[in-house]
């Protein structure tokens, strides 16, 4: 039989419509559905578009185009539409290699695609997939199997190697993302989203010998702006005289607009894990947060110092970065000495 439009299946069972005005059976409609919708952004009222953080709402959209094109596979076709889904996303994390801590984040950001399914697509409602028994058990599995399996740790990234990649990326937006990102201790998408009037290089700190300039990066997107986990804030940090020229360069090329426009092909984060990876291959992206709060740490900087680099609220979460990895600081060599009493 031809697969029904969108208009034919609103009410969606699990939509915006209450489950006691719809059909009895949440999520009863078939997979092959969503092989009638168009993907496509800029959809529905320019209001609520703004509402979905740009690099959401890109995420949002690939995840639904990929449903769209998987929908009309034999295996998951008939399915109901839940169960379709996870059985999609199951096979991607087999293929893909995936831990169940990146099953969790592409689970939700599911949720989140199809519950925002009008600004995406052609669909008359939006679908709550928690409305789903099959949904909410898979979600709740993977949630305790990525609580119990062992996180994967970055290596991190030295200054060394920093410079190293820097020196030898050709692409000059390559260079520039990295160094930020090193000496601010950023995540790469939070500083590919700056704008140039967000950085600011002065003089020389007072006190400081070493050749250089002061720099001053205020961060209002990223993720941890758009997680709500930080309001907007300053990283003041040091300009290693080496990169000075680069970055004043930059900001004479632009001085206001994005710091790092999107053009077609690969993202400039893209681009940057590929230089780190040429340096050193063990290398990615969330190598230089990890190295550079490190590194910060050797050098006697204090938690309250460190976390207002990192943004971390908890502490408990900035003692992760410094002591996984080959950073053994000197409280847990202090806390071996202590325990020769035990022995």
């Amino acid at each position: 039989p031809a697969a029904p439009t969108p208009a034919q299946l609103a009410p969606l069972p699990w939509g915006f419509h209450s489950a006691r005005t719809g059909p009895p059976c949440p999520g009863a409609d078939p997979a092959r559905w969503l092989a009638t919708l168009t993907i496509a952004g800029g959809q529905g009222p320019p209001l609520a578009q703004a509402g979905i953080a740009k690099a959401t709402a890109a995420s949002h959209r690939a995840l639904l185009e990929g449903f769209v094109a998987a929908a009309s596979d034999a295996s998951v076709a008939d399915l109901p539409l839940p169960t379709a889904l996870v059985s999609i996303l199951e096979s991607r994390r087999l293929a893909k290699k995936w831990t169940w801590s990146t099953m969790v984040r592409n689970m939700g950001a599911t949720i989140g695609a199809f519950q925002a399914l009008p600004l995406y697509s052609n669909a008359p409602a939006g679908i709550n997939l928690m409305a789903s028994p099959v949904w909410q058990r898979a979600l709740r599995a993977a949630e305790r199997l990525a609580r119990e399996e062992a996180p994967r740790v970055p290596a991190p990234a030295s200054t060394q190697a920093v410079k190293d990649v820097v020196r030898r990326a050709p692409d000059p937006q390559v260079k520039l993302l990295l160094a930020l990102a090193w000496l601010t201790a950023a995540r790469l998408g939070d500083i590919a989203q700056l704008d140039a009037t967000a950085i600011v290089v002065g003089d020389r700190p007072p006190g400081v010998r070493t050749p250089g300039r002061s720099l001053s990066v205020s961060f209002t997107k990223g993720k941890t702006i758009g997680s709500r986990k930080r309001d907007p804030y300053t990283v003041h940090c040091f300009l290693p005289q080496r990169w000075v020229a680069m970055v004043e360069a930059a900001l004479a090329a632009t001085p206001r607009g994005p710091l790092f426009p999107r053009a077609d092909g690969d993202s400039v984060t893209v681009r940057a894990v590929r230089a780190l990876k040429a340096v050193d291959g063990h290398l990615e992206a969330r190598s230089l947060r990890r190295g550079a709060l490190q590194t910060l740490a050797m050098s006697g900087a204090s938690h309250d110092q460190l976390m207002a680099y990192s943004g971390h609220k908890c502490v408990g979460t900035l003692l992760r970065y410094l002591n996984w990895g080959a950073v053994p600081a000197a409280e847990e060599r202090e806390a071996a000495a202590a325990g020769v009493a035990l022995a």
